[in-house]
């Protein structure tokens, strides 16, 4: 166990694994136990090995290890990463029919896996179990959540119901928030919502790229193109470099406003800041 803890803080993992591969094959010597599987998947997810951490949670249901709460949260979050929301889900489940204890950890990395696979059904189903059986949820928790309706323009209503929680339960909003909150607004169109979010986020959070993005994006589809431009001017005294996204929605915000001399300004702009547009 020590050898492996080693290898995998220095980050040799194919070290690590061929370790461990090798005392299976020698059982006269090395005495295994729950430990041994949970260093190396452990390894394997921080660096994005999830095909090896499969195969290592395999290998360990084969020989009858026991499977404890560390290796499921490992080959799970090495799922999520991977983006096989599947395989993380399965494995979520498989971890419940096993009666391991679940924890906060667990239901994160399968609500974040099932949000990178768009299945927000999956991801809100976990997220509503997770609440029932009063496991702490936390703002990575929500974050995820959010992000998982944010994929689907339809859901933007249940991003702001999950959103609203957090004021219910004081957990503090941060950039991820806002940004999926917004995106999930303006994917439905609903660009005043947005703008509400926007506002709130200015006094809570540092505004980032992704955030304005989002917001002259809504204001755009509202063909809202007055406020798409202050937003666009707001961003370039905040943000240190701008976007083609950013020029492209502030630039059709001005197309679908008739405001020709607007997009003109803007596309002599993206020259000047070699910005190539798409």
């Amino acid at each position: 166990t020590f050898l492996l803890n080693r290898l995998a803080q220095q980050q040799a993992v194919g070290t690590a694994a061929t370790c461990f591969l090798l005392s299976w094959h020698d059982v006269r010597n090395y005495e295994l136990n729950a430990n041994h599987p949970s260093v190396v998947i452990s390894a394997c997810a921080r660096t994005n090995m999830w095909t090896s951490a499969l195969r290592f949670f395999s290998k360990t249901m084969q020989n009858d290890l026991e499977l404890d709460l560390i290796t499921f949260n490992s080959t799970i979050s090495a799922c999520e990463k991977g983006g096989t929301w599947k395989k993380a889900s399965q494995l979520f489940s498989s971890m419940l029919q096993d009666i391991v204890e679940s924890n906060t950890i667990s239901y994160n990395a399968a609500i974040s896996a099932c949000g990178k696979g768009s299945s927000w059904e999956k991801a809100l189903h976990f997220f509503s179990a997770m609440v029932q059986v009063n496991v702490e949820w936390d703002t990575i928790t929500l974050n995820a959540a959010i992000t998982a309706c944010e994929k689907n323009a339809s859901k933007w209503g249940r991003a702001l119901q999950v959103f609203r929680m957090m004021a219910q339960r004081r957990e503090k909003p941060n950039r991820i928030t806002f940004c999926a909150a917004i995106s999930a607004c303006e994917k439905g169109n609903e660009w005043k919502k947005a703008l509400q979010l926007f506002k709130a986020s200015r006094s809570k959070v540092e505004l980032g790229l992704i955030t304005f993005n989002s917001s002259i994006s809504a204001c755009e589809k509202g063909s809202e193109w007055e406020k798409a431009l202050q937003l666009f001017a707001a961003a370039q005294c905040v943000v240190t470099e701008l976007s083609m996204i950013t020029f492209s929605a502030a630039l059709s915000a001005c197309e679908k406003g008739g405001e020709w001399g607007m997009a003109l300004q803007l596309f002599r702009l993206t020259a000047q800041m070699n910005v190539e547009l798409g």
